[in-house]
């Protein structure tokens, strides 16, 4: 509230800018020698006590119409509105140039009653009623009245307490909780009087409240004895009447034997008990694979002093990258692992051509798909009726093979008229003489022949084209049959030997011919007639030799 009423009070300068000036440190003498006029406002005081009036800078405009009790803000940099004042407080107009602002929040939390509270807080309202306690002194309740403050009696700040009735001139007893209790009787009486009857080592008891004192014989846990004159010893044996066992004695620090560690030593934060000999411990650091803090919580970076690879926390399954097979899939018995792509395997029954047992035994049936025959298992020698040769002997280079039964071939090596190497290149032995055998030239037109084409061919040694074509005779076949009767004309080194007529039918029509030698170098041919059909015409011509 204190930084809102100066902001307040300048908004509403604007609004008291003619008022009368006054001179320095107050009074009612005004300052002569001039005036500042709306909206004008006294910046200083010059020699001669003349006024040095300012125009207010800034906005522009003229100021905004409002209604009490709002006050002049503005929506945007210089421009002027009406603002109604909310929030932790409002404003109403008292009177002539003068607001009141009431603050009723903070933060939005309207004010209880403790805003407006006397001081000092009274008890009612959670305080002492009081500015000031004595100290040391023990504060004492009235009430809704004021606290007040006691005295002591000592010079302590131990209070004590009791219980129970408390009577005048009884002396004071105090129980098991520190409360200080009637003891029934002053101190110093009983029922009756006198010292009891007892022995050395008894003390004196009581055997019920306010009855006369009586020698007791301590038993339990301890034991009483007198020592000397005015000493009395206790001997303590046992705790709850279970008997102390060595460890009552035990030395310090508490050997391995008695379950203690053999050591005192002090460990620091962190460290564990570790052997140091048969018969004592030691706090140690943990170092090497593994450390240890002193919350228990163990972290291991090496196993046998070989730092963790990346693979101690590889996910789950390891990737390829990693040695691993980049899936979790649980294979069944005699699957395989292959790959599914470039990150991971997967396991896979072997099909196909082959399969597998769960003990790697591996099973194959086919070849690309085709069942194998009996040749498969067949027995070695491949017999004849396999397609074998019956027989596993190995022949020598040049041998060929010849039957020697109808089970079996045998490599053997030609002889008699001919020899034949291992290239297959066969030498008559005795020479052959052809004279007078008979043999044919063959000539093909390939398709549909052209007109008067020609085939061709040299003759590498003499041969005799035989009268009329015939013994041996000249033959042909078609294709496809000629449209009509073609001849073609047979000749040798250019001459007409005579012709072949080809019918319709593809049948064929010797003419008249002389026989005619075609010499070694000479050339024999068949030519197509001028108007020819039909195709793929093959002609053989027979010769003698």
């Amino acid at each position: 509230m204190k930084y809102l009423l100066p902001a307040l009070i300048l908004v509403l300068l604007p609004t008291i800018a003619s008022a009368q000036i006054v001179s320095p440190g107050g009074g009612a003498t005004p300052l002569v020698g001039g005036t500042c006029t709306t909206p004008q406002f006294v910046q200083a005081i010059g020699p001669g006590a003349i006024p040095t009036c300012a125009t207010p800078g800034g906005g522009t405009g003229a100021y905004p119409s409002g209604a009490p009790p709002q006050i002049g803000g503005f929506s945007a940099s210089n421009t002027s509105e009406a603002e109604t004042l909310g929030g932790d407080a409002t404003l109403t107009r008292s009177g002539a140039n003068a607001y009141s602002l009431a603050v009723t929040k903070t933060n939005g939390v309207g004010f209880t009653a403790l805003a407006t509270a006397s001081i000092p807080l009274t008890v009612p309202n959670g305080g002492t009623g009081k500015t000031t306690l004595a100290t040391g002194m023990p504060v004492l309740g009235a009430g809704t009245g004021a606290l007040t403050t006691g005295t002591t009696s000592g010079n302590t700040t131990v209070f004590v307490t009791t219980t129970g009735i408390q009577t005048p001139g009884d002396c004071v007893s105090i129980d098991a909780s520190g409360n200080h209790t009637d003891f029934g009787s002053p101190c110093g009486t009983g029922s009756g009087s006198g010292l009891p009857v007892g022995a050395v080592g008894q003390f004196v008891g009581y055997p019920a409240a306010g009855s006369v004192g009586e020698a007791e014989t301590l038993g339990g846990d301890a034991t009483l004895t007198r020592v000397s004159a005015g000493n009395y010893s206790i001997t303590v044996t046992k705790t709850n009447g279970t008997a102390f066992t060595g460890m009552a004695t035990a030395a310090i620090p508490l050997s391995i034997a008695n379950g203690g560690n053999g050591a005192g030593t002090v460990p620091s934060a962190g460290q564990i008990e570790v052997a140091q000999s048969a018969s004592a411990f030691g706090p140690v650091t943990m170092s090497g694979d593994a450390t240890i803090t002193s919350a228990g919580a163990i972290t291991v970076t090496k196993t046998s002093g070989t730092a963790f690879t990346a693979l101690a926390t590889a996910t789950v399954p390891l990737s390829i990258a990693n040695g691993g097979m980049g899936n979790a899939t649980a294979p069944s018995a005699g699957q395989l692992e292959i790959a599914q792509s470039a990150t991971a395997y997967g396991p896979k029954t072997l099909s196909g051509d082959a399969t597998i047992t769960s003990a790697g035994a591996i099973t194959v049936t086919k070849t690309n798909g085709t069942s194998f025959t009996a040749l498969a298992t067949a027995a070695v020698p491949l017999s004849i009726a396999n397609g074998g040769n019956g027989a596993g002997t190995a022949p020598s280079t040049g041998q060929i093979e010849v039957a020697t039964s109808s089970t079996a071939y045998a490599p053997v090596t030609m002889s008699g008229a001919a020899t034949i190497n291992s290239s297959g290149v066969v030498s008559l032995v005795t020479p052959v003489t052809l004279t007078g055998t008979t043999s044919s030239v063959g000539f093909n037109f390939a398709g549909t022949p052209a007109a008067s084409t020609i085939a061709a061919f040299t003759c590498v040694v003499p041969v005799t084209i035989p009268t009329n074509f015939a013994t041996p005779n000249s033959v042909l076949t078609c294709g496809a049959n000629p449209a009509e009767s073609d001849a073609y004309t047979v000749k040798v080194n250019g001459a007409s030997v005579g012709t072949l007529t080809i019918s319709t039918t593809c049948g064929i029509t010797r003419g008249t011919a002389t026989a005619t030698t075609c010499s070694a170098g000479q050339r024999m041919e068949v030519d197509a007639p001028a108007t020819v059909s039909g195709s793929d015409i093959a002609i053989s011509v027979g010769v003698t030799r």
